[in-house]
């Protein structure tokens, strides 16, 4: 289990309340920890999906990563569109 936040504060935070390594998302994970992802859950700003999707593709993400989706106002379509790869996509809601 591993994340990727927005800011160093965040990270840090992430860091000690779970214990799990984390990343900033202006430098994602090195490609060897990407190449191992079998599941992903996004749970980024609807309008930074399309941006967090191609840069996801383009640093190695494996075609056989499910991909859970947390953005409201994405379609199955737009999400398969965005990336570019043909991953297994799962949308999720919270309440």
């Amino acid at each position: 289990v591993w994340g990727v936040t927005a800011s160093q504060a965040s990270r840090e935070r992430v860091v000690e309340r779970f214990g799990i390594e984390a990343y900033l998302a202006s430098q994602y994970p090195p490609p060897e920890r990407l190449a191992q992802t079998r599941m992903l859950l996004l749970g980024v700003k609807p309008f930074k999906m399309a941006e967090t999707l191609q840069q996801l593709s383009q640093a190695g993400l494996p075609d056989d990563s499910v991909i859970i989706s947390l953005a409201a106002g994405w379609t199955l379509e737009q999400l398969r569109s965005a990336l570019g790869k043909p991953n297994p996509f799962v949308r999720a809601m919270a309440n």
